[in-house]
């Protein structure tokens, strides 16, 4: 059991890491029409360990119907890890964060 949980454990981190790495390597802007929810969920998936050590709830609602967006998919990532990180230092713990990429306020899933 010990074992296999630091296997997953070292797998995580691998995955943090070479999406780390990915992220830090753009330097120049590439433009290209890109899902936006799927860059909310990578940086959501790259805070996880932050979110489950502030003891925060993070509510992801995100409209399956968003069309793609031009946009650089590295450098909104960074900016989504960036406001999440921000926002769980800022929050105190038991709080809950919302994340709602939508075209309007409407609360579809």
């Amino acid at each position: 059991m010990v074992l296999s949980d630091m296997r997953e454990a070292v797998t995580r981190a691998n995955t943090i890491i070479r999406g780390l790495l990915q992220l830090s390597a753009q330097t120049d802007f590439e433009m290209k029409r890109e899902d936006l929810n799927a860059s909310v969920r990578r940086a959501l998936n790259l805070v996880k360990a932050q979110v489950i050590a502030s003891k925060v709830s993070v509510v992801r609602k995100l409209d399956a119907h968003l069309p793609s967006v031009k946009m650089d998919r590295g450098k909104i990532e960074q900016m989504f890890i960036n406001l999440l990180i921000n926002a769980l230092q800022a929050m105190s713990q038991a709080a809950f964060l919302q994340s709602l990429p939508a075209p309007d306020n409407s609360a579809r899933t």
